[in-house]
Order: structure tokens, then sequence, then C-alpha cells
């Protein structure tokens, strides 16, 4: 609690002793700004005090907590208001980050306390406080040219890799959707057959698809109708559709791509790729 008084010893000698004004304050314990990562599943608990002689029948205070994103967090108790409770003189106000995938940046929020009241005597002392959420996510930074280690599934074993390169283009009116025109390689059907101990080329059967990564970094797979194949037998598209996830810091695609062919998908065999920078 916080008290003013004014105090004259002799002539000279003034004591300055804190009370509250004939109508009580409010005021936050400190002003410090601190500094909390988006991880935070407790956040960060700021301490009000109420500055009154005796509170009998309780008391409520009003704040406000302002930013420029107020998605990215929430606040309790959440309508606004703290109330003290008859005879008691400290509550608290939790601020705790939403902890999201995106690299959005450091974010700045404010809490303030909003009645007149507010602060020291009223004042601007003890009335505000800052709270800075540290972004924890990585920026999308899509690679030139990413190394793709194929594998098939059969019955749970996992067969390969084969190994060849993509070069992801961008398509254009999208921020995150990209053309990739074989994400299967030259040989991965020779072997795939080889497998089965065939000797055979079916020579270019590529596999042609979009890939767009999702706001949950979940990639959605778009079939094109486009690439040429030397087997009059496949299915156009080839692609039939897939799923799988990106990671921006380690800029990692992992993908589970499905196809038109009885061959694979038509079996319940999985294809895997997994795309890592080059």
């Amino acid at each position: 609690m916080i008290f003013a008084a004014l105090l004259i010893i002799g002539c000279e000698e003034e004591i300055n002793v804190l009370q509250p004004l004939d109508t009580g304050h409010v005021q936050l314990q400190s002003s410090s700004t601190v500094s909390v990562s988006e991880t935070s599943t407790t956040g960060v608990s700021f301490k009000v005090q109420l500055g009154t002689m005796v509170n009998s029948r309780g008391y409520t205070a009003k704040f406000s907590v302002t930013s420029d994103d107020d998605s990215r967090f929430s606040v309790s108790p959440s309508n606004g208001e703290v109330y003290f409770e008859p005879n008691s003189y400290e509550e608290t106000i939790t601020i705790v980050p939403v902890n999201n995938i995106t690299a959005d940046g450091n974010i700045t929020l404010t809490l303030t306390l909003t009645d007149e009241n507010g602060g020291v005597y009223g004042n601007d002392e003890l009335k505000s406080v800052e709270m800075i959420i540290l972004d924890d996510d990585c920026p999308t930074v899509i690679a030139e040219e990413y190394n793709v280690r194929l594998y098939v599934i059969i019955g749970g074993t996992e067969y390969g890799p084969t190994e060849h390169s993509v070069k992801p283009i961008a398509v254009p009116g999208t921020e995150t959707t990209y053309y990739i025109d074989n994400l299967w390689g030259p040989d991965y059907i020779n072997y795939f057959y080889s497998l089965y101990g065939y000797n055979t080329n079916y020579g270019g059967y590529e596999y042609e698809t979009l890939l767009t990564i999702e706001d949950d970094f979940t990639v959605t797979f778009t079939p094109q109708n486009s690439a040429g194949y030397t087997w009059a037998g496949a299915d156009d598209p080839v692609a039939s559709g897939g799923s799988g996830t990106y990671s921006a810091c380690d800029d990692e695609w992992v993908l589970y791509p499905e196809d038109a062919n009885w061959f694979i998908s038509f079996n319940g065999f999985v294809t895997k790729a997994i795309l890592t920078k080059k």
C-alpha cells in the first residue's frame, strides 16, 4: 500500500510519508519493461496494488492492454477490470502469448490502468508498463534448388532412397505456391520396378505438381496436366494429390506424393520425398 502525508519537524526538516488519496488509488508494482518468448505458457503476471487505508467493501479498477495485434496474446481478467476482494490490496493481471507458427516479429504491448486514480496519486507514475513478446519463428525463404531423397514404402518397409535435385519455381500471383516439374526424378520408376527384379526403362515418366505451403505449414498438392510421358499407359496427370509439411527453420520439405497409376498408390504403396536445401 502507498501512503502520503507531510510531517514538519522543527523549522527546517520535512519528511514525506506516502498516503492514499481520499478516494484511494491503484498502481502497478513495477513499470519496468519485461520480455517473454511467445512459447511461454504462463506469460507474465503484473501485480496491481490498491492504495487505500481500509478496503472493507471491495474495489474494482479498470485497465487496458493495447498493441498492434491483439490476436497474439490473451489477458486475464479478460473484461478489462481487476477486482480487489474486501480486505485485499493486491491483485494480478496476467498476459499469456499465443504461440503461433508465423514469423511475425516481436510485438510490444502496453498495460495501462485507465481510471482517473490510476497510478501513484492518479499521475503517470506506476500507471503503465510495456511487455515485449519475442517471436521464435523463422521466415519462409524458399531455396533455389533442393536435393530430393525419394523413398517407396511397401508393407511398412522403407526402400531407397534415390536422389536427384529440383528447382521450385514461384507461381506468379501467389505467395506460397511453387511449381515442380518432376518431383519423382528421372530414374524413380525404373528404381521401383527394379525392387521386383524387372529390367525396364520407362524413361521420362514425370511427376509434375504445384506445392502450396498453408498457414499451418502443411503442404497441399495441385496436380498438373502438361508433363510429357514416354509410357502410353500413364494417366494425365500422374500426380493425383498428396500431403506433407514444410519446416521454415530447417528449410526442409517432407512430402507424400500420390499417383494415379496402379503400381504405386493403387496398390497401397506410399512414396516419400524429403527435400533439403542444396
